[in-house]
């Protein structure tokens, strides 16, 4: 998808300038019950961890988009259903009541943002470190930390 065009999906549909956004896969398509299973090989591993993520999923969970989209302003964080946002946010979180947890490899990078209130929200997206989008990552990284330099990985 060319950037110039969320660019101007996310321009249209936020209030306040963007600072940074990424786009991604939901935890959930990647190894939900709507994943595909794959080859031969990957038939057996496919099932287990979809059987392992199903069992540690919350009954009140809410379902996030397949493709979403982060865009961080000044004081949010909005989660839009992409790949090129065209409704509302599923989701908009105050930047300074958020949670950053980074994690992964070289080839998926995982962000995890906690939301504190009642209940506590936790907002999960998987970033493939490939095919140039690191430098929009860490600019969304350091967007979240709020300063000039990357958070630890």
């Amino acid at each position: 998808m060319p950037a110039s065009r969320i660019e101007r999906a996310l321009a249209a549909r936020v209030p306040e300038p963007i600072v940074a956004w990424h786009n991604g896969q939901s935890l959930e398509s990647r190894y939900g019950r709507a994943a595909p299973a794959g080859g031969v090989t990957r038939v057996a591993a496919g099932a287990i961890l979809r059987h392992q993520f199903n069992k540690a999923r919350r009954p009140d969970a809410v379902t996030m988009p397949r493709f979403p989209v982060v865009a961080v302003s000044a004081g949010r964080v909005y989660w839009f259903a992409g790949p090129v946002p065209a409704g509302e946010p599923v989701a908009v979180l105050e930047r300074a009541e958020c949670g950053v947890i980074v994690s992964g490899n070289w080839w998926w990078r995982r962000l995890d943002l906690v939301a504190a209130g009642e209940p506590a929200r936790s907002y999960t997206v998987l970033f493939n470190g490939l095919f140039g989008s690191r430098k929009r990552l860490a600019n969304l990284l350091r967007a979240l930390a709020g300063q000039g330099s990357m958070p630890p990985a």
